[in-house]
């Protein structure tokens, strides 16, 4: 198994916090290792409240403020990650979405926490963690504030069988070496795509030998830790896949995620884009090459 170079950005809020956690599972799974990073705005450029906790003021000056952020930076790595899986934290100055795109290449999983929020709120504030996954081609892990980071046993990989959603194969199978993993491929049709759940429910058929194909084609050593199967519903294909994930009690959701202009990403969003605000189950998402 290839150990994983791990980035974990941190606002020092409790749910980026919780990403350190999701972070040592897998630099433990791959015996990898976790880098905290940080990203602020000069002073100049900003209100002073952010950083008041830490004792920050408007007088303090930016190489002071390095100082002081990546000291609390380390302490609190100190308590989350043991220093066998520790590489010296980072600091960044600017956005913290174009400061993590900017270091991103150099990292083989990016771990992140969100709120979850949607609607309205989304739209208006954006959120960083839904920028890193427009801007960067690492792949990237999201972990909400409601998830319960565990040992990776059981992982879902949810698939629409294009070209694009075989990306995140890769990646898993480096997860699925070395370990007891299981894997299932999940397919998802949904009725509105149909004339009638009778023709709906042939095509999902049809779709379990594409299943079986990819399994041979790409993951044939690890089949007796593999499943696969089709499923027909009226839900939109994020809840089913949500909801499935759930009802499994995976570990883990791994879906390929396709780059998009920011409106469109948030007005329009994307199946995974969806599942990742509406799963309690952590959800890996790895951008194909050729995605823009």
């Amino acid at each position: 198994m290839r150990p994983l170079n791990i980035l974990v950005p941190i606002d020092f809020s409790d749910t980026s916090l919780k990403a350190f956690d999701i972070a040592l599972t897998f630099a433990k799974m791959t015996k990898g290792s976790i880098t905290p990073f940080h990203s602020y705005i000069p002073l100049s450029e900003i209100d002073g409240y952010f950083y008041m906790g830490l004792g920050v003021t408007a007088q303090l000056s930016n190489a002071d403020l390095d100082k002081m952020l990546l000291a609390r930076l380390e302490e609190l790595a100190d308590t989350h990650v043991p220093s066998e899986y520790r590489k010296p934290a980072r600091i960044g100055v600017g956005n913290a979405a174009v400061a993590i795109s900017h270091i991103s290449n150099e990292y083989d999983l990016i771990v992140m926490g969100s709120h979850g929020r949607s609607g309205v709120s989304r739209f208006i504030m954006g959120s960083i963690t839904e920028k890193v996954l427009r801007m960067v081609e690492t792949p990237v892990l999201v972990s909400r504030m409601s998830s319960s980071p565990k040992e990776i046993k059981k992982i879902l990989m949810p698939l629409d069988l294009s070209l694009n959603s075989l990306s995140a194969i890769a990646f898993v199978r480096n997860l699925l070496s070395d370990t007891g993993v299981h894997l299932h491929l999940l397919h998802v049709i949904t009725t509105d795509d149909y004339n009638d759940d009778k023709n709906a429910r042939i095509q999902a058929s049809l779709q379990e030998d594409n299943l079986k194909s990819i399994v041979l084609a790409h993951m044939a050593e690890y089949s007796s830790r593999i499943s696969y199967g089709s499923v027909v519903t009226r839900n939109p294909a994020y809840e089913e896949i949500s909801n499935f994930a759930k009802a499994g009690d995976y570990d883990l959701v791994a879906m390929t995620r396709v780059g998009k202009s920011a409106l469109s990403y948030l007005t329009l969003g994307s199946t995974t884009a969806n599942v990742i605000r509406a799963s309690d189950v952590p959800v890996l998402s790895v951008r194909p090459p050729s995605a823009e």
